[in-house]
């Protein structure tokens, strides 16, 4: 997971003079992370500052000690609450920040160790955003498809970003991909599992299953077990007892039916 260094505008200390001294790219915002300033305005949303660091220089491949650039940041690190708790200005946006990555020369298509593509890792990470509140997704989720992988693209599980919306309960994040990205409902993992049979194993099955299925979902799909989705109802209840209960999951570590997930204490 990709933490930025800072929650909300550094401070101006001996550490962190590029806030008001360094060129766009060096020094650092933060010595130890590695951050720069372009990571920094990526992650806040801030169109003008990403803009103008690019005009004076900044450069858009730059990573951090974790081997995260802006893109990362822009996709699969900013949320809501940096605006309602922080008190950052609105009208941010995040497709014209990509864009303006991308005339610059960042790519979009790249993938994770995992498999996982910007979209996989948005939608499984991000719940709530202010992309979502103020109905940026679609247009966000566009820019990535047209310059980075096909919307059905599988991680080494097999799990498109739908699959992985499900098995988060992303229900927003769900019916743009299937409404507005054209996502196959009935893509499947290596355990054949669809998006529907992930969302019940989740203990999802109330809200995004249901979406799902006026969505257009199959409720008779077969996983490779052999098991229709509402058979793992049981499984989804605990699967939800232990999230509720401070059990992490993780989808795609093998596991068994249709999601393949795996409990991590």
């Amino acid at each position: 997971t990709m933490t930025p260094f800072y929650e909300s505008p550094p401070p101006e200390d001996e550490t962190h003079t590029a806030i008001s001294t360094g060129d766009a790219n060096d020094p650092w915002i933060d010595v130890a992370s590695g951050e720069t300033l372009l990571h920094n305005a990526a992650y806040r949303w801030d169109v003008a500052r990403v803009s103008s660091l690019l005009e004076e220089g900044a450069s858009p491949f730059a990573v951090n000690n974790r081997g995260s650039t802006p893109v990362d940041y822009a996709v699969c690190e900013a949320r809501q609450w940096q605006w309602e708790e922080k008190g950052w200005p609105n009208g941010h946006d995040c497709a014209s920040i990509l864009r303006l990555l991308v005339a610059r020369g960042a790519r979009l298509d790249h993938k994770d160790a995992n498999g996982a593509t910007l979209l996989h890792n948005h939608v499984q990470g991000l719940i709530g955003t202010a992309l979502e509140v103020e109905g940026g997704l679609k247009e966000m989720f566009l820019v990535l498809l047209e310059h980075g992988n096909p919307v059905d693209s599988a991680d080494g599980a097999g799990y498109t970003a739908l699959h992985r919306a499900a098995g988060v309960g992303n229900e927003k994040a769900v019916e743009v991909l299937v409404k507005d990205c054209g996502a196959n409902i009935e893509a499947r993992t290596n355990k054949k599992g669809t998006a529907l049979h992930v969302a019940i194993e989740r203990g999802y099955g109330k809200e995004t299953g249901s979406l799902l299925i006026q969505l257009g979902a199959d409720e008779e799909a077969k996983d490779a077990s052999g098991r229709i989705p509402r058979e793992l109802i049981a499984e989804g209840m605990l699967m939800k007892f232990e999230r509720n209960h401070g059990v992490q999951t993780y989808m795609g570590k093998g596991g068994k039916g249709g999601g393949g997930e795996e409990a991590v204490g």
